[in-house]
């Protein structure tokens, strides 16, 4: 998923959402088919695991650059509500899935998975458009804006040297910020039930506060976004990583169930309040024309820090018998995304800004 990411985010202004996501919806369909009818372990590495793999990693980042070019405005919301989705699929296709297996087999379950997957995607690939026609980029009062859609088109959609991007100091902090804080999801989603059952709270109550996390993760992205657009970006990033981190360090204290379902609550709204919020400051601070590229890096560190957050925390516990030390380090960790978002300005604001472009990221 990392590596396509970064692929995806290149091809993404040459080849527009449509194609993108179509290429997407078939291998996500044949991944699962395929896996159906796996007779041996390596293949479903290369099925599951590779297939998948770059079929999940290529639709996000030119989506999230296609929602930036129809909402100038009210951006954090509807990236909020356009990612609230992977949280409607946390609570049903978990239970969608359980279902099928314990009826019809695995087998069925992955060809039923396939079906939805490559419909929904390919489907929906033929209703995407790249962006609004010109008399849709207005101003805040709704009427079509010569001017506006003038200053948008020569300020976001002019490109950034992709060396003068990375050679900023503020892609080294959006990465930074989404290694350490994709480490510390990882280390809930991967330890959180074995954490609970070392405290001998029952495996099935532990499972339940995944679950509880994934009801909350639509609230957080949606009322997050929103929240964003109104009181401001920062703000809001500071908030969800604020609150991730004090739910973090009160559950490495934890002694009964009634705080797993308090943790999982407020950290389901925390940590993904900030997920929308990247792409919006992705957007401001690297323009639209090259969110997509950008987010293509972001995506694989992302990746990178989620990898090494389910390694370390088992490691962690390993050496110390307890999940208690590796909760804290996550904790620590979204306290050093703070900063790291608070320090992003445009790389050459000087020249990013004019007329009626407002504030910079």
């Amino acid at each position: 998923m990392g590596f396509t990411a970064i692929g995806a985010g290149f091809l993404s202004n040459r080849m527009g959402p449509r194609k993108l996501v179509l290429v997407s919806g078939i291998l996500m369909g044949l991944s699962f088919v395929l896996s159906a009818g796996v007779t041996a372990l390596w293949q479903l590495f290369i099925y599951f695991g590779f297939v998948q793999g770059v079929g999940r990693g290529i639709p996000y980042n030119p989506l999230m650059a296609t929602i930036a070019r129809w909402f100038h405005t009210k951006r954090g919301l509807a990236t909020g509500i356009a990612l609230s989705g992977g949280g409607v699929g946390t609570i049903l296709f978990p239970i969608l899935g359980n279902n099928l297996i314990e009826n019809f087999g695995w087998e069925t379950a992955f060809l039923v998975f396939g079906i939805i997957s490559g419909v929904a995607l390919i489907g929906s690939s033929f209703l995407l458009k790249a962006g609004p026609p010109q008399t849709l980029t207005s101003g805040e009062d709704g009427k079509p804006d010569a001017d506006k859609v003038r200053d948008y088109t020569r300020h976001e959609e002019r490109d950034i040297p992709l060396k003068r991007i990375v050679s900023s100091s503020a892609f080294w902090l959006v990465m930074g910020a989404g290694f350490v804080s994709n480490l510390a999801i990882t280390v809930v989603f991967v330890h959180l039930v074995a954490y609970a059952t070392d405290l001998e709270i029952s495996a099935a109550v532990a499972a339940s506060f995944v679950s509880v996390i994934g009801v909350f993760n639509i609230v957080g992205k949606v009322s997050m976004g929103a929240f964003s657009d109104r009181y401001g970006l920062r703000l809001a990033m500071n908030i969800c990583f604020g609150l991730g981190a004090a739910v973090l360090f009160w559950i490495s204290t934890a002694s009964a169930i009634w705080m797993f379902y308090i943790f999982a609550i407020l950290f389901g709204i925390a940590y993904a309040g900030w997920l929308p919020l990247f792409p919006v400051l992705v957007g401001k601070t690297f323009r639209v024309s090259t969110m997509a590229t950008v987010l293509g890096f972001h995506s694989a560190s992302n990746m990178i820090g989620g990898a090494l957050g389910a390694y370390v925390a088992g490691y962690i516990f390993d050496v110390t018998s307890s999940y208690k030390w590796a909760f804290l380090m996550a904790g620590l960790l979204l306290v050093i995304a703070i900063p790291c978002q608070l320090l992003v300005k445009r790389p050459d604001d000087t020249l990013t800004r004019g007329p009626g472009m407002g504030e910079s990221a």
